[in-house]
């Protein structure tokens, strides 16, 4: 199995402001805009769906609404709803390298923070991580050293990488967030 990193350069702001604002033209714009993403989240977790787990589109409205129904195991779902919510709301970094963070071995917030809304984070994937503006602009000052290195070993690209999400969210004054998946 392959694992991926997508990034988002992102207003936090903004994005948390969605959380209960019961605007129904962006869930409508996302579900149209996104409707191959939700049915390939349906059959892909067809069978893997306990009772009570919410469908990625029930996650999206309960974030939407901001009256979630969590039920153990369910993070994941609202990972992905967070995910799309970053992708419309947002602009996504392409990344190639990158794949997990933790095996920069940096001290970084991006591996502690978390989820960016206030949903159950989730069991295992996706990973969820989240900077502030400011917090990327002192991590690109922080680490940019990173992108000058060519330590030779394999995780060199992905340093780069880090440090070009880093620059492409401070140069947009965004903050930004990642799933790992």
């Amino acid at each position: 199995m392959s694992y991926t990193l997508a990034a988002f350069a992102v207003d936090l702001g903004q994005l948390q402001a969605v959380f209960g604002s019961q605007d129904q033209s962006l869930l409508k714009s996302i579900m149209s805009e996104q409707a191959a993403e939700f049915v390939s989240n349906d059959r892909w977790f067809k069978e893997d769906l306990a009772p009570g787990q919410p469908s990625l589109r029930e996650a999206l409205e309960q974030i939407v609404t901001g009256q979630l129904h969590p039920v153990a195991g369910s993070g994941f779902q609202y990972g992905y709803a967070t995910e799309l919510l970053c992708r419309h709301l947002g602009i996504e970094i392409p990344t190639e390298e990158l794949v997990f963070v933790s095996e920069l071995e940096i001290d970084t917030k991006l591996l502690t923070s978390g989820p960016p809304l206030p949903t159950p984070p989730p069991d295992d994937f996706p990973e969820i991580g989240y900077l502030t503006a400011e917090q990327v602009a002192e991590e690109f000052v922080k680490f940019s050293h990173l992108g000058e290195i060519e330590s030779g070993d394999d995780f060199t690209p992905a340093r780069h990488e880090y440090v070009n999400l880093l620059d492409e969210a401070k140069q947009n004054h965004l903050g930004l967030v990642t799933f790992t998946y």
